[in-house]
């Protein structure tokens, strides 16, 4: 038996819902007991949180955090990049990524 699972059902069968807030600088947790499976590290859980923040550019900028989706100084979060190699305007491609990511438009 196979099948798809989305990214969504990946983190709630996981127990990885746990998500950090957007204006938090870390996407890291760093309390022992984390409610999430116990298979699952929790460098997983803010791995997931960096990607996602990563392409949706939704770091916060903070006085010891710079910002991060400026990438190579140019002001470019990693959804520029994917926008640019497949021709698809950039409010179109963080829409995908936002449904992709939460489930949500």
């Amino acid at each position: 038996m196979g099948g798809y699972m989305s990214y969504q059902r990946m983190r709630n069968r996981n127990g990885l819902m746990e998500r950090k807030p957007d204006d938090d600088p870390d996407p890291y947790w760093r309390v022992p007991n984390l409610p999430m499976a116990e298979h699952v590290s929790p460098m997983l859980v803010g791995d997931l949180n960096r990607m996602e923040r990563d392409y949706l550019g939704t770091w916060p900028e903070t006085a010891s955090h710079p910002q991060r989706e400026v990438r190579d100084g140019t002001g470019r979060c990693l959804s520029n990049e994917v926008s640019e190699a497949t021709g698809v305007e950039i409010e179109d491609v963080k829409r995908v990524l936002r449904y992709v990511f939460m489930e949500q438009s």
